[in-house]
């Protein structure tokens, strides 16, 4: 099995340029899905985060 590449919010809101408010707006908008390994534990998978980039480029 392959690893899962996990990446912090903290992270991901560097990298789209974006604040937690926005970004927790689309989650639960259902454009970008997270993983909960608990309440306070909550990342992204790096594949929906490229896909999602690359479906906002278009």
């Amino acid at each position: 099995m392959g690893d899962i590449d996990l990446i912090p919010l903290k992270q991901a809101q560097e990298i789209l340029k974006i604040s937690n408010v926005t970004l927790w707006k689309w989650v639960k908008a259902g454009k970008i899905s997270v993983v909960k390994l608990s309440p306070k534990k909550v990342y992204i998978r790096r594949e929906e985060l490229e896909r999602f980039v690359r479906e906002s480029e278009k």
